[in-house]
């Protein structure tokens, strides 16, 4: 019974990310933007460029939710060290890697159009590595659960 509060509770979790998310795409973003644009209104050609960039740089970490949505159902089936949940943790790291180089390619080809301040390309500097060091970490961790998967399968055919 405590199993299964604890998959619910992180699924919980995880539509309250998604939630989030949206509301940070649908509202937050645009709303800072128009805010931006009406006490600087010569930034106003920047809106959609950037609005835009953003809402693609989204896109990965909703994805990497469905991957988290995938696993905890899985392992709310009892399906916890398997090949399918190791393929999931890369794509969450091909994601976040994904994720990582787009905010940096993106954000420097809108500093190169004098679109971006350099504040805003060191703070996304940061965002990028730390989308890069999570990258890394899970996808070590992914090789860790395929190891884990492989020596199950082993036990299991072990009498």
């Amino acid at each position: 019974m405590k199993r299964n509060r604890l998959f619910f509770w992180l699924k919980v979790c995880l539509i309250g990310a998604a939630l989030c998310g949206l509301a940070a795409c649908g509202w937050l973003l645009p709303e800072v933007g128009e805010a931006v644009v009406a006490a600087y209104p010569e930034f106003s050609s920047w809106f959609w460029p950037w609005l835009i960039f953003l809402w693609c740089a989204a896109v990965p970490c909703f994805g990497i939710l469905a991957c988290g949505w995938r696993m905890v159902s899985q392992m709310a089936r009892g399906r916890v060290f398997t090949r399918e949940n190791a393929a999931l943790l890369r794509w969450v790291s091909r994601l976040a890697a994904f994720a990582g180089g787009f905010l940096l390619a993106g954000n420097l080809v809108l500093f190169l159009l004098s679109m971006s301040h350099p504040s805003i390309v060191l703070a996304l500097l940061v965002g990028s590595f730390a989308c890069g060091a999570v990258a890394l970490a899970v996808e070590a961790l992914a090789r860790f659960w395929q190891e884990a998967a492989r020596l199950q399968e082993e036990n299991a055919l072990t009498i």
